[in-house]
């Protein structure tokens, strides 16, 4: 194998899993630990959907909201406005339909908690997401300034150092062809 493309391979897996342990595992954890909080809040405020569904219930809106923030913040694309506007027009049409349906009065105490995840969890996913977007940004940044250091500063040195040996060596070389090695 190239060894060039070996070593782009190792590091677009070295990157691959730096993001899974940078955002997707705080995401899960972020959402778990927010879903778990509230519904066990819920229970305790005596909702009457039990810790499992309220926990799956507010958990699907945690990780909604961490999932779209971290996205929104990682991007360079000016969508933030546009994932905060879907957001909040989510939470209103929902809030307006389980509110308004009679059959769903035992979820009344939940809704709320789990908009609370939803808001809560894109804050902390649009931070996730910004922080991951800036290590790779100053990574591009100093990738770029290796090169054009060497590119202003060694890489003339080294021709010039070239030139040097090349001239030396056409300088001692007794006869055409032996000045001909020397390139």
């Amino acid at each position: 194998m190239d060894p060039t493309y070996a070593a782009l391979v190792k590091d677009f897996y070295a990157s691959f899993w730096f993001g899974i342990v940078t955002l997707l595992v705080p995401t899960l954890v972020v959402s778990v630990l927010l879903a778990a909080a509230l519904a066990g809040a819920a229970k305790w405020a005596g909702a009457r959907t039990g810790f499992l569904l309220s926990f799956c219930f507010i958990f699907g809106f945690a990780l909604v909201g961490s999932v779209s923030g971290v996205v929104a913040g990682w991007t360079l694309e000016g969508i933030v406005g546009a994932v905060l506007a879907a957001v909040l027009g989510l939470v209103s049409s929902m809030l307006g339909y389980l509110f308004g349906k009679a059959s769903l009065r035992a979820w009344r105490p939940v809704i709320p908690l789990a908009i609370s995840a939803l808001m809560l969890a894109t804050l902390v996913g649009l931070l996730l997401g910004g922080s991951r977007r800036t290590q790779v940004l100053e990574a591009n940044d100093s990738s770029a300034r290796t090169k054009t250091e060497y590119e202003r500063i060694y890489a003339p040195v080294e021709a010039q150092r070239r030139w040097a040996i090349t001239k030396r060596c056409i300088d001692e070389s007794s006869n055409a062809a032996d000045a001909a090695d020397c390139g």
